[in-house]
């Protein structure tokens, strides 16, 4: 049994808005979540990893303005089941160390001029050097998940290849 490290299980989605006054808009969802992975497995994060269980990197995009790309990327704790004071501390001290990093990393380098980009300045300040992409999910009738390993780099590509794809494919459909 190996040591379990965390990873970011990267997901692209597209939502059609149903919020927006933009009847049919579809929306680019872009999540990058922590997981924790061991012997080719993933499961929320657990133990020492505690307080990363829910946090989840988001961006999105709207195929009615395809030229800016992905916009208004943000890290959160999302769909979070219950919360005490230990848990609620614990995710206001990771958030709090991760906005001092990305601070830090923003005065020296320069904001993150791109999703992936910030992605990857996620991943260095919490110390993740494993990226997963899921090919096919599993489920409970044991269909077992295709999970691909990445590398930052090529997590990075993979990223900005999907999000490039979504809007050539919407700007097709306005054509």
């Amino acid at each position: 049994m190996t040591t379990p490290t965390l990873a970011l299980c990267l997901k692209v989605t597209d939502e059609i808005d149903q919020y927006s006054d933009v009847r049919g808009r579809r929306t680019l969802a872009v999540k990058a979540e922590v997981q924790e992975f061991q012997d080719g497995r993933m499961r929320s994060p657990g133990g020492a990893f505690e307080d990363l269980d829910d946090l989840v990197l988001s961006g999105q995009g709207e195929s009615n303005y395809p030229q800016s790309g992905c916009y208004g990327w943000d890290v959160e704790y999302r769909s979070v089941f219950s919360v005490d004071l230990p848990r609620a501390q614990g995710m206001v001290k990771v958030l709090a160390k991760l906005k001092r990093k990305l601070d830090k990393m923003n005065m020296e380098l320069g904001y993150s001029a791109t999703f992936p980009a910030y992605v990857l300045r996620v991943a260095l300040a919490l110390g993740i050097k494993k990226f997963l992409v899921i090919d096919r999910p599993g489920n409970l009738r044991g269909v077992v998940a295709e999970i691909r390993e990445m590398t930052a780099t090529q997590a990075s590509d993979w990223l900005t290849r999907e999000i490039a794809s979504f809007f050539a494919d919407k700007s097709e459909e306005v054509a």
